[in-house]
């Protein structure tokens, strides 16, 4: 099992396409290099394109006997600089990491200042005007709970559950050092849950940004989820704000 890191921008995101850039593509080729044999991996999440992972979980079979760390060493070498994989171990030939996960963690990060910052341009969202955390994080904690949250997803099929248990939303003020100035004005948005509808997690995002503008009265919430109703929800939000931190086992 692998645990690998990402930068989105340039992936069309994971999950394998032919002529395409994927992450998932990338990293079945680097590992059949090293193996020289056909590998298909199984991700734990199927990151859009543009969306960046911290935690993406992968695993696929192999008869190889070379140890997990020799393994990570040689498969980085064979991965573009914008994919690494960051960790891994062995795993029972039955697991899974998508069936497996008992929940994910994801953020999405907005740079919140009236000027913007090119060192973050693909990896938060920029918001010029000033934002109410405070309502934003009174919003959040609205979200939370086991309930259908079709209001929050998108390309809903008839037969689809539409049920999912989230167990916590949070909005807080985060530090990258690296950054400088641009450090104090970083907001995180993290969601974790058991699972999610397609676009959920950046709908989400979308509904708390309207709460921080002051458009979105926080005690709408509740009334938003039991109304079923997408329109009702805030925008999906832009790819590049958002991370998958962890999958949880």
């Amino acid at each position: 099992m692998f645990t690998i890191q990402y930068d989105g921008t340039n992936f069309h995101g994971w999950q394998r396409q032919p002529d395409t850039r994927t992450i998932q593509g990338e990293l079945e080729r680097a590992i059949e290099r090293v193996l020289r044999t056909p590998v298909l991996t199984e991700g734990a999440s199927r990151t859009d394109a543009g969306v960046h992972a911290l935690g993406q979980v992968a695993n696929f079979h192999t008869e190889s006997e070379l140890a997990p760390e020799r393994l990570i060493g040689a498969v980085n070498a064979g991965l573009p600089d914008d994919a690494a994989v960051v960790g891994a171990r062995e795993v029972p030939q039955e697991f899974s990491s998508r069936f497996r996960a008992k929940g994910k963690l994801y953020r999405y990060l907005i740079l919140n200042r009236p000027l913007p910052c090119p060192l973050v341009r693909n990896r938060a969202l920029h918001v010029k005007e000033e934002l109410d955390v405070a309502a934003m994080s009174d919003a959040a904690a609205r979200i939370e709970g086991e309930r259908d949250y079709a209001a929050f997803g998108t390309k809903i099929t008839e037969e689809e559950n539409t049920v999912c248990t989230i167990d916590r939303v949070s909005v807080g003020r985060v530090s990258w050092p690296a950054l400088g100035s641009a450090a104090d004005d970083l907001t995180a948005i993290e969601v974790q849950g058991s699972r999610f509808l397609y676009k959920m997690v950046r709908t989400i995002a979308g509904t708390l940004l309207e709460a921080g503008k002051g458009r979105l009265p926080p005690g709408e919430i509740p009334g938003i989820i039991e109304s079923r109703d997408r329109a009702r929800a805030g925008p999906t939000l832009k790819p590049h704000g958002l991370y998958l931190v962890r999958v949880l086992y």
